[in-house]
């Protein structure tokens, strides 16, 4: 006895319009779809209507037994038996379902041949109705049978964890590490990690993607040259309160403004904060601190200097 294993197969419009199909009611149609799921890369499964209505029709009052039987009187399954064992197998299954190269081959043995050679010659086939329940490959020699990635949602195809690593990641980066959005990125995503290890993406080229996405705005659109934002972001990751409130690019775009002319206005560079490092003071600050400690301080008695 074997464990259904579900596998992701696709459907098309024709499926809801076809006029055999539709002469069946309703939870029997949708059994039919479901059937694809758990049939294995030749279109077979068991015959266990108890298992198939847990795996597709679990909160639903029905005769899976009697809506197989249906399916069988119209010709869209085969009910057959070998050695004692009861299976069943989706007629035409390969002229419309593509399984993936990496499934599982089937351990079931093939219906008799003049069982299945009678169903696919018979009048109630799908295909003639002039419309095709399933999708078919839209180019030859390829092998999805689904819009979805097999590799990642099926259970039963065999692929390592880096081939599915490889098919999600075909894409090229739009940024890649030359380019000063991302260099600009890396930078911030650094500088805020150093004070708030949590929150941030990973240094990777793509976790940064959409982080030099907002630089690249920043020189493109606001023309903001890439040294000029280096300075920015070195500065305001230094300064007392600016620190703690740029910690993504989109910040950092959206109060570039004011951040450049804090760093460029007199004392703007005091940037050190009270958080363990140094604080940095100008030397006209520096002026301010001694004129101020020079300055007599008034008798508190007499209120007289």
């Amino acid at each position: 006895m074997m464990d259904y294993m579900p596998r992701a197969r696709m459907i098309k419009p024709g499926f809801f319009i076809n006029d055999n199909l539709v002469q069946i009611e309703p939870l029997g149609r949708l059994l039919f779809a479901g059937l694809w799921c758990l049939a294995d890369r030749e279109g077979r499964l068991e015959d266990r209507p108890l298992k198939i209505k847990l795996q597709v029709l679990p909160g639903d009052n029905c005769d899976v037994d009697a809506l197989l039987q249906q399916l069988t009187d119209r010709g869209f399954v085969v009910r057959y038996e070998v050695n004692g064992n009861k299976y069943i197998q989706v007629v035409n299954w390969k002229k419309h379902q593509n399984p993936h190269t990496n499934e599982v081959a089937s351990i079931i043995p093939p219906a008799p041949s003049d069982i299945t050679n009678i169903r696919e010659d018979s009048a109630l086939l799908p295909e003639d109705s002039g419309t095709t329940l399933v999708q078919t490959p839209e180019h030859s020699g390829t092998n999805p049978a689904c819009i979805l990635d097999p590799c990642i949602l099926d259970p039963c195809i065999k692929s390592s964890s880096s081939e599915v690593a490889e098919n999600a990641t075909t894409d090229k980066p739009k940024f890649d590490e030359t380019s000063d959005a991302y260099q600009l990125a890396l930078l911030l995503r650094d500088k805020v990690f150093e004070n708030f290890p949590t929150g941030v993406p990973g240094p990777t080229i793509r976790a940064l993607q959409p982080w030099a996405g907002h630089i690249d705005k920043l020189i493109r659109l606001d023309k903001r040259s890439p040294d000029e934002i280096r300075r920015v972001i070195e500065w305001c990751q230094q300064h007392y309160f600016w620190y703690k409130n740029i910690r993504s690019p989109d910040k950092l775009r959206k109060q570039y403004g004011r951040l450049f002319l804090e760093m460029n206005e007199k004392g703007g560079a005091r940037a050190g904060r009270t958080t363990g490092k140094p604080q940095q003071i100008t030397p006209e600050h520096q002026a301010r601190i001694d004129k101020y400690a020079r300055k007599p301080k008034p008798d508190v008695s007499t209120g007289q200097v």
